[in-house]
Order: C-alpha cells, then structure tokens, then sequence
C-alpha cells in the first residue's frame, strides 16, 4: 500500500466523519489523525488550501501534497 492510498483510506474511513466546518474547514486547525493503519508515531494533517483550477478559486482538503476533496467557492 502507498502512502498516497493510505492517506486516502484514512481519509474516507475517519476523516470525512470527523471534519469540522466551523474550525477545520475555516482553516482555523489542520485536522490530524493517527493510528490504524499508520505506523506508530505517525500522524497524518489534512489541511484546508486555497487553490486554483483553470483561473477558478476552490479549496482543497490536502494531505501531504494529495488533494482528498475539492470545495468550489460561490
């Protein structure tokens, strides 16, 4: 397993449930999750990003430079 499908797996078991929009998602705290299936010791921090696509501002939950969910802005 990659890292990359790690990071996804985590993501789609626990991070989405425990996303917060009123302090991750305004960008106030990365989200950080630890435990199965990572190594011990080994966290990983999902991050709300602003980006661009094609001229076009969106936001993006990233971990670890791998885009996990696209949020298009009004």
């Amino acid at each position: 397993m990659t890292r990359e499908d790690i990071i996804w797996a985590v993501w789609s078991e626990r991070g989405v449930y425990v996303w917060r929009a009123e302090t991750h998602g305004r960008g106030l705290e990365p989200l950080v999750i630890g435990g199965p299936p990572l190594p011990p010791n080994d966290v990983l921090e999902f991050r709300l990003v602003p980006a661009t696509l094609s001229g076009k501002p969106y936001d993006a939950i990233m971990c670890e430079g791998v885009e996990v969910v696209k949020i298009e802005l009004p």
